[in-house]
């Protein structure tokens, strides 16, 4: 049998792999297993058919571990895997970093099992964040527990494993709790030049006017200064639609008719 964990999400990706090979360990101890990594060594594909053609030693089921399985296309490993979705005396894990090529899409169809690990938004990445504090037996007040979130948020790279670090950091210092938000700060510190840059980025890329404005009402909160973070939104911008509506902006706010907080206000609900 084969189980085909893939997608972006590596944090929770690994965390399914590691609790997957937790249970065929204490199910058959004594198997044979065999890791490889297909990415950094792709003629170790070999090595996994081999593996399978050999007898059994200790239990009747092997136990094959495989790290980006998909970045081998020969056509002797394709029918490796097919041959091994139709047994049930091997058990596969294959953990991948990317959807599959059209080549490997059978891995995501019965008879194999699947899990997809998605970069996480909205409500999922909530649940995620309250999942992980709960999981360390973490208490936020609620102005602590929307800053941390926010900033969570505006990662770019590897959200999910930020977050647990950051959490774990958290239960070590033993805070008081419910956490305060004063004290969230003291442990973590973000640059705020590159808070702004990331929000301004999450700014543009939003099509939901109250997405803008809970991202300008988190930086007002953290007392951004209005200019740069209007100036960090124009700097980012390649519309030239958009361009020449920032320019206006700038104009009524050098003459006096707004000011920048009211021209960062009026831009989020357009």
């Amino acid at each position: 049998m084969i189980i085909f964990l893939f997608g972006p999400d590596s944090y929770r990706r690994r965390q399914k792999f590691f609790s997957l090979i937790k249970i065929y360990q204490e199910k058959y101890p004594q198997a044979d297993r065999l890791f490889v990594d297909l990415e950094s060594e792709p003629e170790d594909w070999i090595k996994v058919k081999d593996f399978l053609n050999q007898p059994s030693i200790f239990e009747p089921i092997k136990v094959v571990l495989i790290k980006e399985a998909t970045k081998v296309n020969e056509k002797p490993w394709l029918q490796v895997l097919k041959k091994e979705l139709r047994t049930s005396q091997n058990f596969l894990l294959i953990s991948d970093g990317n959807e599959p090529k059209k080549e490997f899409e059978f891995l995501t169809k019965k008879p194999s099992t699947f899990f997809s690990f998605p970069v996480l938004i909205g409500n999922l990445w909530e649940s995620f964040l309250k999942k992980e504090a709960a999981g360390r037996s973490l208490k936020f007040s609620y102005s602590a527990w929307q800053w941390l979130k926010n900033v969570l948020d505006v990662q770019e790279n590897n959200k999910t494993w930020t977050a647990s670090n950051a959490f774990d950091k958290i239960k070590l210092v033993n805070f008081p709790q419910p956490i305060s938000l004063e004290n969230l700060k003291s442990l973590l510190f973000w640059s705020s030049r590159e808070k702004i840059w990331l929000m301004a980025k999450k700014f543009w890329a939003s099509h939901f006017w109250t997405e803008r404005l809970a991202i300008l009402e988190f930086l007002f909160l953290q007392k951004e200064e209005p200019a740069y973070i209007f100036n960090s939104l124009a700097y980012q911008q390649t519309s030239s639609s958009k361009i020449q509506i920032l320019a206006d902006y700038d104009i009524s706010i050098k003459s006096g008719h707004l000011d920048y907080e009211e021209a960062l206000l009026d831009l989020a609900i357009k």
